[in-house]
């Protein structure tokens, strides 16, 4: 298995984002909607200090026209960390995987 080098500033965005995840699914437990955890994992991250935006759409480019409707992110942190709540609720990580590789977005 091979591994990619991240910098210093991915990793410690790495670790507030495990850390901010753990803190809330054991504050809150399973079973809520997704959106909850969502809305609490972005303020422990804004407690971190971390620039954090919810829902951003992602345009794509298709025949030459730019289409505001392409992609949603759940959670964009620093501008460079994607977080997206359908790889936890089954979607297929290669399919996640291709839509950040086609908008040029780091997945982890």
């Amino acid at each position: 298995m091979s591994f990619i080098k991240i910098s210093e500033q991915e990793e410690l965005i790495g670790k507030a984002i495990v850390n901010a995840a753990y803190k809330v699914h054991k504050e809150l437990g399973p079973g809520l909607l997704e959106k909850v955890y969502e809305v609490c994992i972005a303020h422990e991250l804004r407690k971190a200090h971390l620039l954090v935006s919810r829902q951003v759409d992602i345009p794509i480019q298709y025949d030459g026209i730019v289409f505001d409707e392409g992609l949603r992110l759940d959670v964009l942190v620093e501008q460079k960390v994607p977080l997206i709540r359908s790889i936890q609720s089954g979607r297929h990580r290669s399919s996640v995987t291709l839509d950040l590789q086609a908008f040029a977005l780091a997945i982890w």
